[in-house]
């Protein structure tokens, strides 16, 4: 069972996707749009310590800002494509 602070925090995640996609059909550049961890763990489908790992292994791109790492969404959609295959 799902505790309600999960689901608080799914809801704002989606919000989050949502309005970056809403920019893409706005004509904003989709390498200008940057994504934390876990929403970029959230759009791959992985866990967020999965994606570290395959961050550090160089399987995905990511640009660190002081301790934390962004991912360019035009990265995770060849990444993302890469994992299908």
């Amino acid at each position: 069972m799902m505790t309600r602070q999960k689901m608080l925090q799914i809801e704002a995640l989606n919000n989050r996707l949502g309005m970056l996609f809403e920019k893409l059909n706005n004509g904003e550049w989709i390498d200008e749009i940057r994504l934390s961890t876990k929403e970029a763990a959230a759009v791959l489908g992985i866990s967020p310590n999965a994606l570290r790992i395959k961050v550090h292994r160089g399987q995905i791109e990511a640009e660190k800002l002081g301790n934390e790492l962004r991912f360019r969404l035009s990265s995770l959609c060849s990444a993302f494509i890469k994992l299908e295959v």
